[in-house]
Order: C-alpha cells, then structure tokens, then sequence
C-alpha cells in the first residue's frame, strides 16, 4: 500500500464527512489514482462515501433513542 493510500485510508477511518476533510480526501484520491480517476477507483470511493453515510445514519439514530438494522 502507497504511503498516499494509507493516508486516505487513516483519514476515512477517523472523520465524518465534512465539507472540508471530504475535499481532502478527494484531493489525495486524486494523486492516488491520477486525474482523471480510473472507473475502478471512482467505485471504490463511491463505495466508500456510501459506508460513511450508512454509519454515520445508523449513529444519529442510536443518539435519538432509535435502534438500526
């Protein structure tokens, strides 16, 4: 693994999507895979995105007393 890769692997693993660390990660995704990105990695980060937004729904419903899947 890419000292670039391992970045934004530590940098998925430790925010929520914010405009600001969601540009960054993008910005190193870029040197990464180069621009444009390959279909490969346009999916892998798709993927990703969409994990976060599970995790961080499936969070906000345990905060308001809500249980998930």
């Amino acid at each position: 693994m890419s000292n670039t890769r391992k970045t934004l692997h530590a940098i998925d693993t430790r925010f929520t999507w914010s405009g600001s660390k969601a540009k960054e990660f993008i910005k190193l995704a870029k040197e990464e895979y180069g621009s444009p990105m390959p279909y490969g990695a346009i999916r892998q980060l798709i993927r990703l995105a969409c994990a976060k937004f599970v995790e961080a729904n499936r969070k906000e419903e345990n905060n308001n007393g809500k249980t998930s899947i």
